[in-house]
Protein backbone atom coordinates (compact mmCIF):
# COMPACT_ATOMS: atom_id res chain seq x y z
CA UNK A 1 0.00 0.00 0.00
CA UNK A 2 1.16 3.54 -0.78
CA UNK A 3 2.82 5.17 2.25
CA UNK A 4 4.70 8.36 3.20
CA UNK A 5 8.14 6.96 2.31
CA UNK A 6 7.03 6.30 -1.27
CA UNK A 7 5.56 9.80 -1.57
CA UNK A 8 8.77 11.30 -0.18
CA UNK A 9 10.79 9.43 -2.85
CA UNK A 10 8.68 10.97 -5.64
CA UNK A 11 9.29 14.63 -4.69
CA UNK A 12 12.07 16.81 -3.40
CA UNK A 13 12.12 17.78 0.27
CA UNK A 14 10.55 21.20 -0.21
CA UNK A 15 7.67 19.94 -2.38
CA UNK A 16 7.05 17.08 0.05
CA UNK A 17 6.78 19.34 3.12
CA UNK A 18 4.66 21.96 1.39
CA UNK A 19 2.40 19.31 -0.11
CA UNK A 20 1.92 17.71 3.31
CA UNK A 21 0.97 21.12 4.73
CA UNK A 22 -1.58 21.62 1.93
CA UNK A 23 -3.10 18.23 2.74
CA UNK A 24 -3.28 19.04 6.45
CA UNK A 25 -4.95 22.39 5.78
CA UNK A 26 -7.69 20.67 3.70
CA UNK A 27 -6.60 22.36 0.47
CA UNK A 28 -7.49 19.26 -1.62
CA UNK A 29 -10.94 19.93 -3.13
CA UNK A 30 -13.29 18.09 -5.54
CA UNK A 31 -11.44 14.83 -4.86
CA UNK A 32 -12.55 11.60 -6.60
CA UNK A 33 -11.19 8.13 -7.44
CA UNK A 34 -12.27 6.08 -10.45
CA UNK A 35 -11.47 2.39 -10.07
CA UNK A 36 -10.67 0.53 -13.31
CA UNK A 37 -9.25 -2.90 -12.55
CA UNK A 38 -5.69 -2.65 -11.27
CA UNK A 39 -5.52 1.13 -12.01
CA UNK A 40 -7.02 3.88 -9.88
CA UNK A 41 -7.58 7.18 -11.72
CA UNK A 42 -7.42 10.04 -9.21
CA UNK A 43 -8.80 13.50 -9.96
CA UNK A 44 -8.66 16.55 -7.66
CA UNK A 45 -8.60 20.33 -7.56
CA UNK A 46 -6.07 21.82 -5.13
CA UNK A 47 -6.16 25.32 -3.67
CA UNK A 48 -2.83 26.98 -4.46
CA UNK A 49 -1.40 30.35 -3.53
CA UNK A 50 -3.93 33.18 -3.33
CA UNK A 51 -7.01 32.36 -5.43
CA UNK A 52 -5.21 29.97 -7.77
CA UNK A 53 -6.75 26.53 -8.25
CA UNK A 54 -4.86 23.68 -9.95
CA UNK A 55 -6.16 20.43 -11.47
CA UNK A 56 -4.30 17.21 -10.61
CA UNK A 57 -4.63 13.88 -12.50
CA UNK A 58 -2.88 10.75 -11.18
CA UNK A 59 -2.82 7.08 -12.20
CA UNK A 60 -1.81 4.55 -9.54
CA UNK A 61 -1.17 0.85 -10.27
CA UNK A 62 -2.52 -1.11 -7.30
CA UNK A 63 -1.11 -4.45 -8.42
CA UNK A 64 2.44 -3.19 -9.00
CA UNK A 65 2.30 -0.57 -6.23
CA UNK A 66 3.63 2.43 -8.13
CA UNK A 67 2.52 5.73 -9.65
CA UNK A 68 2.23 5.29 -13.41
CA UNK A 69 1.33 8.81 -14.44
CA UNK A 70 0.92 12.29 -12.92
CA UNK A 71 -0.05 15.72 -14.18
CA UNK A 72 -0.74 19.12 -12.60
CA UNK A 73 -1.66 22.42 -14.24
CA UNK A 74 0.65 24.47 -11.98
CA UNK A 75 3.84 26.07 -13.43
CA UNK A 76 6.14 24.20 -10.99
CA UNK A 77 5.08 20.81 -12.37
CA UNK A 78 6.44 21.76 -15.80
CA UNK A 79 9.58 23.54 -14.59
CA UNK A 80 11.02 21.16 -11.96
CA UNK A 81 11.79 17.47 -11.69
CA UNK A 82 9.69 15.28 -9.41
CA UNK A 83 6.16 15.84 -8.21
CA UNK A 84 4.91 19.30 -7.30
CA UNK A 85 3.37 20.10 -3.91
CA UNK A 86 -0.17 19.78 -5.32
CA UNK A 87 0.45 16.20 -6.49
CA UNK A 88 1.98 15.38 -3.10
CA UNK A 89 -1.12 16.72 -1.29
CA UNK A 90 -3.41 14.59 -3.48
CA UNK A 91 -1.27 11.48 -2.85
CA UNK A 92 -1.63 12.01 0.90
CA UNK A 93 -5.39 12.21 0.41
CA UNK A 94 -5.21 9.03 -1.66
CA UNK A 95 -3.42 7.16 1.18
CA UNK A 96 -6.39 8.04 3.41
CA UNK A 97 -8.69 6.65 0.74
CA UNK A 98 -6.73 3.38 0.52
CA UNK A 99 -6.78 2.97 4.30
CA UNK A 100 -10.54 3.55 4.45
CA UNK A 101 -11.09 1.03 1.63
CA UNK A 102 -8.99 -1.53 3.50
CA UNK A 103 -10.87 -0.90 6.73
CA UNK A 104 -14.24 -1.16 4.92
CA UNK A 105 -13.20 -4.44 3.30
CA UNK A 106 -12.16 -5.87 6.66
CA UNK A 107 -15.45 -4.71 8.19
CA UNK A 108 -17.46 -6.50 5.49
CA UNK A 109 -15.40 -9.67 5.98
CA UNK A 110 -16.01 -9.58 9.72
CA UNK A 111 -19.68 -8.86 9.14
CA UNK A 112 -20.07 -11.88 6.84
CA UNK A 113 -18.25 -14.11 9.34
CA UNK A 114 -20.44 -12.83 12.18
CA UNK A 115 -23.64 -13.42 10.19
CA UNK A 116 -22.54 -16.97 9.39
CA UNK A 117 -21.81 -17.65 13.08
CA UNK A 118 -25.15 -16.12 14.06
CA UNK A 119 -27.04 -18.36 11.67
CA UNK A 120 -25.23 -21.38 13.09
CA UNK A 121 -26.01 -20.32 16.65
CA UNK A 122 -29.67 -19.71 15.81
CA UNK A 123 -29.94 -23.22 14.41
CA UNK A 124 -28.44 -24.70 17.55
CA UNK A 125 -30.65 -22.52 19.75
CA UNK A 126 -33.79 -23.69 17.94
CA UNK A 127 -32.82 -27.29 18.57
CA UNK A 128 -32.16 -26.64 22.26
CA UNK A 129 -35.31 -24.61 22.80
CA UNK A 130 -37.44 -27.51 21.63
CA UNK A 131 -36.01 -29.80 24.30
CA UNK A 132 -35.28 -27.41 27.19
CA UNK A 133 -37.76 -25.76 29.52
CA UNK A 134 -37.68 -22.02 30.21
CA UNK A 135 -35.26 -20.89 32.91
CA UNK A 136 -34.43 -17.40 34.28
CA UNK A 137 -31.61 -15.43 32.64
CA UNK A 138 -28.99 -13.08 34.10
CA UNK A 139 -30.11 -9.44 34.13
CA UNK A 140 -28.73 -7.88 30.89
CA UNK A 141 -26.98 -4.98 32.68
CA UNK A 142 -25.16 -7.36 35.04
CA UNK A 143 -24.40 -9.68 32.12
CA UNK A 144 -22.71 -6.79 30.29
CA UNK A 145 -20.78 -5.83 33.45
CA UNK A 146 -19.53 -9.39 33.94
CA UNK A 147 -18.48 -9.56 30.28
CA UNK A 148 -16.50 -6.36 30.67
CA UNK A 149 -14.77 -7.68 33.79
CA UNK A 150 -13.88 -10.89 32.00
CA UNK A 151 -12.58 -8.90 29.05
CA UNK A 152 -10.29 -6.86 31.36
CA UNK A 153 -8.67 -9.98 32.75
CA UNK A 154 -8.18 -11.64 29.38
CA UNK A 155 -7.01 -8.65 27.30
CA UNK A 156 -3.32 -8.89 28.35
CA UNK A 157 -3.28 -12.44 26.99
CA UNK A 158 -5.57 -11.98 23.98
CA UNK A 159 -3.70 -8.86 22.77
CA UNK A 160 -0.23 -9.70 24.07
CA UNK A 161 1.55 -8.45 20.94
CA UNK A 162 0.23 -4.87 21.35
CA UNK A 163 -0.82 -4.68 25.02
CA UNK A 164 0.70 -1.56 26.55
CA UNK A 165 2.33 -0.64 23.22
CA UNK A 166 -0.30 1.32 21.26
CA UNK A 167 0.97 4.87 20.85
CA UNK A 168 -0.85 8.18 20.29
CA UNK A 169 1.29 10.81 18.55
CA UNK A 170 -0.13 14.37 18.56
CA UNK A 171 0.48 17.22 16.13
CA UNK A 172 -0.43 20.61 17.61
CA UNK A 173 -1.08 23.64 15.41
CA UNK A 174 -1.34 27.12 16.96
CA UNK A 175 -2.04 30.40 15.21
CA UNK A 176 -3.32 33.74 16.49
CA UNK A 177 -6.93 32.85 15.68
CA UNK A 178 -7.11 29.07 16.24
CA UNK A 179 -5.64 26.08 18.07
CA UNK A 180 -6.08 22.50 16.90
CA UNK A 181 -4.55 19.09 17.46
CA UNK A 182 -4.66 15.88 15.43
CA UNK A 183 -3.32 12.43 16.19
CA UNK A 184 -1.77 9.32 14.73
CA UNK A 185 -2.20 5.91 16.33
CA UNK A 186 -0.33 2.62 16.08
CA UNK A 187 2.65 0.59 17.25
CA UNK A 188 5.48 0.29 14.73
CA UNK A 189 3.37 1.89 11.95
CA UNK A 190 1.18 4.91 12.73
CA UNK A 191 -2.21 5.53 11.10
CA UNK A 192 -4.06 8.84 10.97
CA UNK A 193 -6.79 8.94 13.62
CA UNK A 194 -9.62 10.13 11.39
CA UNK A 195 -12.52 10.25 13.85
CA UNK A 196 -11.95 11.05 17.52
CA UNK A 197 -15.61 10.31 18.34
CA UNK A 198 -15.33 6.77 16.96
CA UNK A 199 -12.10 6.36 18.94
CA UNK A 200 -13.70 7.57 22.19
CA UNK A 201 -16.78 5.36 21.69
CA UNK A 202 -14.61 2.28 21.07
CA UNK A 203 -12.62 3.07 24.22
CA UNK A 204 -15.75 3.68 26.30
CA UNK A 205 -17.44 0.45 25.17
CA UNK A 206 -14.24 -1.64 24.89
CA UNK A 207 -14.97 -2.41 21.25
CA UNK A 208 -12.75 -3.78 18.53
CA UNK A 209 -11.91 -1.17 15.90
CA UNK A 210 -9.68 -1.31 12.81
CA UNK A 211 -7.56 1.65 11.65
CA UNK A 212 -5.88 -0.19 8.78
CA UNK A 213 -4.48 -3.50 7.66
CA UNK A 214 -1.87 -3.65 10.44
CA UNK A 215 -3.87 -2.24 13.36
CA UNK A 216 -7.06 -3.68 14.84
CA UNK A 217 -7.61 -4.16 18.54
CA UNK A 218 -10.09 -4.09 21.41
CA UNK A 219 -9.87 -0.64 22.96
CA UNK A 220 -8.96 -0.37 26.62
CA UNK A 221 -6.89 2.27 28.41
CA UNK A 222 -4.27 -0.34 29.41
CA UNK A 223 -3.61 -1.19 25.75
CA UNK A 224 -1.87 2.18 25.32
CA UNK A 225 1.71 2.90 26.34
CA UNK A 226 2.44 5.06 29.38
CA UNK A 227 2.90 8.27 27.38
CA UNK A 228 -0.43 7.84 25.58
CA UNK A 229 -2.91 6.90 28.31
CA UNK A 230 -3.46 10.46 29.50
CA UNK A 231 -3.89 11.59 25.88
CA UNK A 232 -6.52 8.87 25.37
CA UNK A 233 -8.31 10.09 28.52
CA UNK A 234 -8.03 13.68 27.25
CA UNK A 235 -9.80 12.67 24.00
CA UNK A 236 -12.51 10.89 25.99
CA UNK A 237 -13.08 14.03 28.05
CA UNK A 238 -13.03 16.34 24.99
CA UNK A 239 -15.56 14.24 23.07
CA UNK A 240 -17.86 14.07 26.11
CA UNK A 241 -17.78 17.87 26.46
CA UNK A 242 -18.16 18.66 22.75
CA UNK A 243 -20.30 15.84 21.36
CA UNK A 244 -23.48 17.89 21.19
CA UNK A 245 -21.75 20.47 18.93
CA UNK A 246 -21.06 17.80 16.31
CA UNK A 247 -24.38 15.94 16.35
CA UNK A 248 -25.82 15.35 12.88
CA UNK A 249 -28.97 17.35 12.20
CA UNK A 250 -32.07 15.90 10.47
CA UNK A 251 -31.79 15.96 6.67
CA UNK A 252 -34.96 16.05 4.57
CA UNK A 253 -36.99 14.18 7.15
CA UNK A 254 -34.30 11.63 8.01
CA UNK A 255 -32.86 11.72 11.52
CA UNK A 256 -29.27 10.78 12.34
CA UNK A 257 -29.97 9.44 15.85
CA UNK A 258 -26.89 9.53 18.13
CA UNK A 259 -24.73 10.21 15.09
CA UNK A 260 -21.80 12.63 15.11
CA UNK A 261 -19.76 14.22 12.35
CA UNK A 262 -16.29 12.80 11.81
CA UNK A 263 -13.69 14.99 13.51
CA UNK A 264 -10.02 14.49 12.73
CA UNK A 265 -8.59 17.90 13.60
CA UNK A 266 -9.70 18.71 17.13
CA UNK A 267 -10.26 22.46 17.75
CA UNK A 268 -9.19 23.58 21.22
CA UNK A 269 -10.07 26.50 23.45
CA UNK A 270 -7.25 27.98 25.52
CA UNK A 271 -8.61 26.09 28.53
CA UNK A 272 -8.58 22.83 26.55
CA UNK A 273 -5.01 23.62 25.43
CA UNK A 274 -4.02 23.68 29.12
CA UNK A 275 -5.62 20.25 29.62
CA UNK A 276 -3.90 18.90 26.50
CA UNK A 277 -0.49 20.08 27.73
CA UNK A 278 -1.14 18.45 31.11
CA UNK A 279 -1.92 15.19 29.30
CA UNK A 280 1.24 15.44 27.18
CA UNK A 281 3.45 15.93 30.24
CA UNK A 282 7.14 16.55 29.59
CA UNK A 283 7.44 14.38 26.46
CA UNK A 284 8.51 15.89 23.14
CA UNK A 285 5.85 16.19 20.44
CA UNK A 286 5.48 17.83 17.03
CA UNK A 287 3.88 21.25 16.68
CA UNK A 288 3.49 24.01 14.11
CA UNK A 289 3.52 27.30 16.04
CA UNK A 290 2.60 30.73 14.62
CA UNK A 291 3.20 29.70 10.99
CA UNK A 292 6.68 28.24 11.64
CA UNK A 293 7.63 24.80 10.20
CA UNK A 294 6.81 21.70 12.19
CA UNK A 295 9.36 20.82 14.88
CA UNK A 296 9.61 19.18 18.30
CA UNK A 297 8.43 21.04 21.42
CA UNK A 298 8.12 20.13 25.10
CA UNK A 299 6.59 21.62 28.26
CA UNK A 300 9.27 22.91 30.63
CA UNK A 301 9.33 23.82 34.32
CA UNK A 302 12.14 26.32 33.70
CA UNK A 303 11.35 29.91 34.75
CA UNK A 304 10.38 32.15 31.85
CA UNK A 305 12.87 34.96 31.27
CA UNK A 306 11.28 38.14 29.92
CA UNK A 307 13.04 41.42 29.21
CA UNK A 308 11.93 45.04 29.37
CA UNK A 309 13.83 47.96 27.92
CA UNK A 310 13.30 51.55 29.10
CA UNK A 311 14.76 54.22 26.83
CA UNK A 312 14.86 57.92 27.69
CA UNK A 313 13.60 60.32 25.02
CA UNK A 314 13.44 64.11 24.77
CA UNK A 315 9.72 64.23 25.57
CA UNK A 316 9.45 61.15 27.81
CA UNK A 317 10.39 57.46 27.80
CA UNK A 318 9.77 54.36 25.63
CA UNK A 319 8.94 51.08 27.41
CA UNK A 320 9.28 47.89 25.35
CA UNK A 321 8.83 44.21 26.29
CA UNK A 322 10.15 41.27 24.25
CA UNK A 323 7.60 39.46 22.09
CA UNK A 324 6.50 35.93 22.97
CA UNK A 325 3.78 34.05 21.08
CA UNK A 326 1.21 32.63 23.45
CA UNK A 327 -2.30 32.46 24.88
CA UNK A 328 -4.13 33.40 28.07
CA UNK A 329 -5.59 30.25 29.55
CA UNK A 330 -7.80 29.77 32.60
CA UNK A 331 -5.08 29.02 35.15
CA UNK A 332 -1.96 29.83 33.14
CA UNK A 333 -0.58 32.05 30.44
CA UNK A 334 1.04 29.75 27.88
CA UNK A 335 4.10 30.95 25.95
CA UNK A 336 6.08 29.28 23.14
CA UNK A 337 9.79 30.03 22.73
CA UNK A 338 12.69 28.12 21.12
CA UNK A 339 11.15 24.64 21.35
CA UNK A 340 9.95 25.12 24.92
CA UNK A 341 6.40 25.67 26.19
CA UNK A 342 6.12 27.72 29.38
CA UNK A 343 3.07 27.64 31.65
CA UNK A 344 3.08 30.73 33.88
CA UNK A 345 0.49 30.92 36.67
CA UNK A 346 -2.02 33.73 36.13
CA UNK A 347 -2.08 34.24 39.90
CA UNK A 348 1.67 34.93 39.74
CA UNK A 349 1.16 37.41 36.89
CA UNK A 350 -1.84 39.15 38.48
CA UNK A 351 0.07 42.32 39.55
CA UNK A 352 1.24 42.93 35.96
CA UNK A 353 -1.63 41.24 34.10
CA UNK A 354 -3.39 44.43 32.98
CA UNK A 355 -0.16 46.03 31.74
CA UNK A 356 0.87 42.84 29.88
CA UNK A 357 -2.55 42.55 28.24
CA UNK A 358 -2.31 46.18 27.15
CA UNK A 359 1.22 45.94 25.75
CA UNK A 360 0.86 42.54 24.03
CA UNK A 361 -1.98 43.91 21.92
CA UNK A 362 0.08 46.90 20.73
CA UNK A 363 2.29 46.94 17.61
CA UNK A 364 5.91 46.05 18.47
CA UNK A 365 4.91 45.69 22.18
CA UNK A 366 6.08 49.29 22.83
CA UNK A 367 4.49 52.20 24.73
CA UNK A 368 5.47 55.85 25.13
CA UNK A 369 5.08 57.72 28.43
CA UNK A 370 5.31 61.50 28.33
CA UNK A 371 7.47 63.39 30.82
CA UNK A 372 4.55 64.47 33.03
CA UNK A 373 3.49 60.84 33.58
CA UNK A 374 6.95 59.37 34.16
CA UNK A 375 6.99 60.00 37.96
CA UNK A 376 3.70 58.12 38.38
CA UNK A 377 5.03 55.24 36.24
CA UNK A 378 8.24 55.08 38.30
CA UNK A 379 6.40 55.10 41.63
CA UNK A 380 3.38 52.91 40.85
CA UNK A 381 4.45 50.50 38.10
CA UNK A 382 8.21 50.21 37.75
CA UNK A 383 8.98 48.59 41.15
CA UNK A 384 6.48 45.80 40.40
CA UNK A 385 7.64 45.35 36.79
CA UNK A 386 11.26 44.94 37.91
CA UNK A 387 10.27 41.83 39.87
CA UNK A 388 8.86 40.16 36.72
CA UNK A 389 11.20 41.42 33.99
CA UNK A 390 14.90 41.75 33.45
CA UNK A 391 14.92 45.54 32.99
CA UNK A 392 17.59 47.39 31.04
CA UNK A 393 17.84 51.17 30.94
CA UNK A 394 19.20 53.38 28.21
CA UNK A 395 19.53 57.15 28.75
CA UNK A 396 17.08 56.88 31.62
CA UNK A 397 17.40 57.90 35.28
CA UNK A 398 14.41 58.54 37.53
CA UNK A 399 16.07 61.60 39.07
CA UNK A 400 16.01 63.35 35.68
CA UNK A 401 12.21 63.27 35.86
CA UNK A 402 11.89 64.53 39.44
CA UNK A 403 11.62 61.12 41.07
CA UNK A 404 13.65 61.33 44.34
CA UNK A 405 13.60 59.39 47.63
CA UNK A 406 11.03 60.48 50.24
CA UNK A 407 12.11 63.42 52.43
CA UNK A 408 10.31 62.18 55.56
CA UNK A 409 9.12 58.98 57.19
CA UNK A 410 5.87 58.22 59.06
CA UNK A 411 5.77 55.71 61.93
CA UNK A 412 2.43 54.27 63.12
CA UNK A 413 3.17 52.66 66.46
CA UNK A 414 0.31 53.26 68.90
CA UNK A 415 -0.83 50.04 70.64
CA UNK A 416 -4.45 51.17 71.02
CA UNK A 417 -6.92 49.91 68.41
CA UNK A 418 -8.72 53.25 68.24
CA UNK A 419 -5.74 55.58 68.50
CA UNK A 420 -2.94 56.63 66.12
CA UNK A 421 0.28 58.41 67.04
CA UNK A 422 2.30 59.98 64.20
CA UNK A 423 5.75 61.51 64.46
CA UNK A 424 7.04 63.42 61.44
CA UNK A 425 10.81 63.96 61.29
CA UNK A 426 11.71 66.46 58.56
CA UNK A 427 15.22 67.67 57.68
CA UNK A 428 15.45 71.47 57.85
CA UNK A 429 18.14 74.01 58.65
CA UNK A 430 17.26 73.29 62.26
CA UNK A 431 16.02 69.85 63.30
CA UNK A 432 12.27 70.00 63.92
CA UNK A 433 10.09 67.23 65.37
CA UNK A 434 6.30 67.50 65.08
CA UNK A 435 4.09 65.08 67.02
CA UNK A 436 0.47 64.54 65.99
CA UNK A 437 -1.94 62.54 68.10
CA UNK A 438 -5.38 61.65 66.71
CA UNK A 439 -8.34 59.50 67.54
CA UNK A 440 -10.19 57.90 64.60
CA UNK A 441 -12.80 60.26 63.25
CA UNK A 442 -11.27 63.44 64.63
CA UNK A 443 -9.72 66.13 62.52
CA UNK A 444 -5.97 66.59 62.83
CA UNK A 445 -4.87 70.25 62.89
CA UNK A 446 -2.38 71.31 60.24
CA UNK A 447 0.97 72.77 61.32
Amino acid sequence: MLDQSEIRALADQNAYKRGRNLYRSDAVLEYSVEEAGEIDYIYAAVQGSGRNMYDVDLEYNLEEGWLENAHCTCPAFREYEGLCKHCVAVLFEYTDYLESQEAAWQYEQKKEESLAKLQTMKGMQNKLSASEEWRPKTTPAIKAFLSQQQLKSTLPIAQESIYGKVHLEPLLTCMDNFIQVEFKIGTSYLYVLKDVFAFADALQNKQKFAYGQKLEFIHDIQVFDGDSRKLAEFLQSWTAQNRIKYMQVPYYGYSYTDSTMKVRKVPLTTGELELFLEAVGDREFSAEINGMPEKLWHVTEDPLSRTMKITGQEQGINVEVNYLFGFQGIKHNIYFSKGKIYKVSRAFLEPVHDLLSCMENLPQRKVFIETADVPVFCREALPVLETYFECTRESFDEKDYGVVPAAFEVYLDAPQKDFITCRLDAPQKDFITCRLDAVYGEEVPCF
